[in-house]
């Protein structure tokens, strides 16, 4: 049986394990999932593994997977990291890594059940997020949450041999919470 740590409609998020190492591993050597933020390194399930043992170890990041709730399949992960508990505020990250179920809302759906918990149980003030400029779908998705854009970083990634802005959106407690 699945562990829910957190239930939504279409959705549930739940522990990452061990076993989501290889999992992990498909989504982030896919070339169309690392040009949205993927990273740039071919990862192995070895690494993989190592990589889920430190997310059980951290103390300032919480990492779930996304899994449909018809099916119990996991499509993607979603996490608060660098979570600063003195200034209430952490990073967003989200990855729907089975294409099949990208554009459908899930990635939304989400990104709301893990913001609700930033404020409401670990009582964050402020949640941001880093998207490339041309990722045009999770902005939209972002801002349906409540994200709203703060700055652009110039030029801050280098990606398939060019330059790309990165678009930095935030949003407030208070913001979430009307």
């Amino acid at each position: 049986m699945e562990i829910k740590f957190i239930d939504g409609e279409q959705v549930y998020l739940r522990p990452v394990e061990a076993e989501d190492a290889d999992i992990f591993c498909q989504w982030f050597n896919d070339p169309e999932f690392r040009k949205l933020g993927g990273g740039e390194l071919p990862t192995s399930k070895h690494e993989q593994k190592k990589e889920i043992e430190r997310m059980h170890k951290g103390e300032n990041a919480v990492w779930l997977v996304i899994t449909l709730r018809d099916t119990n399949n996991p499509i993607g992960f979603v996490v608060l990291g660098k979570i600063d508990r003195v200034n209430r505020n952490a990073q967003f990250g989200i990855g729907i890594g089975d294409k099949t179920h990208w554009a459908r809302g899930y990635g939304t759906e989400a990104a709301k059940l893990v913001v609700d918990y930033g404020f409401n149980t670990l009582n964050l003030h402020r949640i941001w997020l880093e998207v490339y400029d041309y990722n045009k779908r999770a902005i939209r998705s972002y801002e349906k949450v409540g994200f709203r854009a703060e700055c652009t970083l110039r030029d801050g990634e280098y990606v398939d041999g060019k330059y790309h802005d990165l678009v930095v959106m935030s949003i407030l407690e208070n913001e979430w919470n009307r």
